[in-house]
């Protein structure tokens, strides 16, 4: 089965994990700032020691390209495609705002996570989670947008929407009365890994990779 190694610098968080057949094998969480360029080698290396694995293990990596803090998604993603070339392993591109959610589609039905880009504009998605499938459906595909807009938008689903994403406080009086399931700082790596596994036919050689900003670079 093939062994998934899973990298997410999308927010404040450095974020590695690694799953093999739809299981996750370990995952580490470190808000590290923005040392996240000098630390993240040091990272990987630690967590595939810590599961006995080496990095000839890896059969293809997985990493978030977007949407997330700038530096972040660069140090990132540049790290992931310089791995990937050495090891000549495919990369499979997952998104951050379906990784925040994954492990919670049994929560649902509706799901909308959401990372603060500034003042009052953030990223967000709304999903629909599927009895049939593990992929959710985006009623909203992620976008970049006024956060009252993203509100208006979820209120017109006239369902229940889980609100998920730890800058949710920047937008609490205008919250009150909505759905708040989670206040995670971002996806977790263990969910970066698994979206890499059912993913896995959209593998990527290391030159086909793009980056999603959806805005300019005056964030993170």
């Amino acid at each position: 089965m093939p062994f998934v190694l899973s990298i997410d610098c999308c927010s404040r968080w450095t974020n590695v994990g690694c799953s093999c057949n739809g299981t996750i094998l370990g995952e580490v969480h470190l808000n590290i700032g923005r040392n996240q360029s000098s630390q993240l080698p040091l990272v990987v290396e630690g967590l595939l020691r810590s599961i006995d694995k080496t990095f000839h293990d890896v059969d293809f990596l997985a990493v978030t390209t977007g949407p997330g803090y700038f530096t972040g998604l660069r140090v990132g993603v540049a790290y992931a495609m310089a791995l990937a070339e050495a090891l000549n392993v495919p990369v499979v591109p997952v998104n951050t705002l379906e990784a925040m959610i994954f492990d919670l589609l049994h929560e649902g039905p509706l799901f909308l996570p959401l990372l603060w880009a500034r003042r009052d504009e953030v990223y967000g998605a709304i999903y629909r989670a599927s009895a049939s499938s593990s992929t959710p459906e985006p009623l909203l595909s992620p976008v970049f947008i006024p956060f009252n807009q993203l509100l208006e938008f979820s209120r017109e689903q006239k369902k229940r929407v889980l609100w998920v994403g730890e800058d949710l406080h920047r937008f609490a009086s205008s919250l009150d009365g909505e759905s708040i399931l989670s206040n995670r700082a971002s996806a977790r790596a263990g969910n970066v890994a698994l979206l890499g596994e059912r993913d896995a036919d959209r593998a990527l050689p290391v030159e086909k990779i793009v980056v999603d900003y959806f805005r300019g670079a005056d964030m993170g």
